[in-house]
């Protein structure tokens, strides 16, 4: 979509909103109509103008917008012209005809329509649509009093009673049919009880709370979904740190959505640095989230958890998949809700999914994204180097060796050195190190030879990758020969997620044809997870 196709989008909507009330002026002399009605009606002219001014205000610059701004506006336009289309569907099937029947009328184009289309629901809606676009960053042509009479629309919206006739009954209903022993007690939010023919005899069916998905307030710094990163391995960058917040803090003069890429290579730390940032200077943003964008599905469902987290949704299912990114994004859109940060993490592979439709439409908050493809992800770069002061490189090996006086011992220094400033490579050397009686001497000796003259190693890997490789296959070799079961079992497991594998999936494949190794292993971490789910339901840690 271009400018000029989202000025179309946006005539489209104000020609429908305007044919809609015109049908509601002629018709609502001769009838009346219910309250609900009414209002919907009467707020019409208000969404109206304040497209109409939208429209002007972006018809000078229609040529200059971004591509990534006409596609996030693009599925808020066709949206809101859906939704506006079914609303004067309505009208025109109810209002017209005898004044007497609208309500069978209404009802009957309801039933049609299918849940969340009465008319309170759709001008709901219609309203948050409008309030996105005209607050969308690129054209910012809501004034404080139109975003004021859009809220009040919404409040209003949300009070008024159902606009079908029979919701708007007392809370209790009941119907008796079949005899004089079957009864039906409805309640919304509580119980149905049935008794059927027999004496005695009762049916509890649970109804589905009805969940609210208007504005809540901000839900403070959420990343339990995220790697856990202790502070004490957490070494170095307070250079990148002060970039990260001078790019990323809101501040009086600051306008627009800030966004941030932290780009480099894979095991530079990208994923901790951010993670470190949004702990470090929590105090700034009222809400924190961090999302793994490795994959599209992955990503979706990190965007479900964070509507989790926001709606309070304790019951699975609440929530379509196609409606998770809409709700969230409204949430995030809310001008009462403009100091969160976002970090997509893991966005390695541009070609899986264009990571900017996930982005907020929003004229506030910040974004980090974590990627090796810096060049292909629009914001300020940060790349993401190997470090340079050989303190922080010793500082990793001593803190993941456990070991003393590792910064006045020569050949610590000397690894250090050899391993190129890489974190990864520094924390894996260090992890060995905790677990082995190697010296550093050793240690250094054996990542040589293994350099040289390893067969098993890939051919024509670059420098930056034959690091990784050394110090992750001396790991891996002390694993096999201490436990081959254990080193079987790792190979398995790297061909899934790096986390929240599911016990389930083990114990699903644990059958009378599965390895030896497999079995024995697989039992045994099934078994663990059967004791850790007793513990914890017992409150017990």
């Amino acid at each position: 979509m271009s400018g000029v196709e989202v000025i179309g989008g946006i005539s489209a909507i104000i020609t429908i909103i305007d044919a809609s009330i015109k049908i509601y002026n002629g018709a609502r002399k001769d009838m009346k109509l219910s309250k609900t009605f009414e209002n919907v009606g009467r707020r019409l002219p208000i969404i109206l103008h304040t497209l109409q001014i939208c429209k002007k205000d972006i018809e000078p610059s229609k040529d200059s917008m971004s591509a990534d701004v006409c596609e996030a506006l693009e599925k808020i336009i066709d949206a809101c012209d859906e939704k506006a289309g079914k609303l004067r569907e309505i009208f025109e099937k109810v209002m017209p005809g005898e004044k007497d029947a609208w309500e069978k009328r209404y009802q009957k184009v309801i039933k049609r329509l299918g849940k969340g289309n009465k008319v309170e629901e759709l001008m709901l809606s219609i309203t948050q649509d409008v309030q996105l676009i005209v607050n969308n960053h690129a054209v910012k042509s809501a004034k404080p009093e139109q975003n004021f009479e859009l809220e009040n629309i919404i409040k209003e919206m949300k009070s008024l009673k159902s606009s079908v006739p029979e919701e708007e009954s007392s809370d209790y209903t009941f119907n008796s049919s079949g005899g004089p022993m079957t009864n039906n007690l409805l309640r919304d939010n509580a119980q149905q009880i049935n008794n059927a023919a027999a004496v005695g005899t009762q049916n509890f069916v649970t109804h589905k709370q009805k969940d609210d998905f208007s504005f809540r307030g901000p839900v403070g710094v959420c990343l339990s979904q995220a790697p856990y990163i202790d502070p004490e391995l957490f070494v170095g960058r307070n250079t990148e740190l002060n970039e990260i917040k001078e790019a990323l803090e809101p501040g009086d003069k600051s306008q627009g959505q800030r966004r941030l890429v932290l780009g480099g290579v894979g095991g530079m730390g990208k994923t901790q640095l951010a993670i470190a940032y949004a702990n470090c200077y929590c105090g700034i943003y009222t809400s924190v989230f961090w999302l793994n964008a490795a994959t599209e599905a992955i990503l979706k469902d990190s965007f479900r958890s964070m509507a989790e987290l926001i709606f309070d949704i304790q019951e699975p299912g609440v929530l379509e998949a196609k409606q998770i990114v809409i709700y969230v994004h409204r949430w995030l859109s809310d001008m009462k809700n403009t100091r969160w940060l976002l970090i997509f993490d893991n966005y390695d592979d541009p070609d899986q999914l264009q990571i900017k439709q996930y982005y907020p439409p929003a004229s506030h908050g910040a974004i980090v994204v974590t990627t090796r493809r810096p060049d292909l992800v629009a914001g300020r770069t940060v790349p993401i180097q190997p470090l340079k002061d050989i303190e922080e490189s010793l500082t990793i090996l001593q803190t993941r060796s456990k070991r003393e006086n590792v910064k006045s011992d020569p050949y610590a220094q000397r690894l250090a050195e050899r391993l190129g400033g890489l974190p990864l490579a520094l924390a894996t050397a260090g992890a060995y190190l905790r677990q082995s009686s190697l010296t550093f001497e050793r240690y250094l000796q054996e990542y040589e030879k293994r350099w040289n003259i390893d067969p098993r190693r890939p051919p024509r890997l670059q420098e930056y990758d034959r690091t990784l490789y050394t110090t992750w296959d001396l790991s891996y070799t002390a694993l096999e020969s201490d436990d081959p079961d254990a080193a079987k079992l790792l190979k398995l497991l790297a061909y899934f997620d790096s986390q929240s594998i599911s016990y389930k999936l083990l114990r699903a494949g644990l059958t009378d044809g599965s390895p030896r190794w497999l079995s024995a292993d697989g039992a045994k971490i099934v078994e663990h997870a059967c004791l850790r789910t007793r513990l914890d339901v017992g409150g017990t840690q």
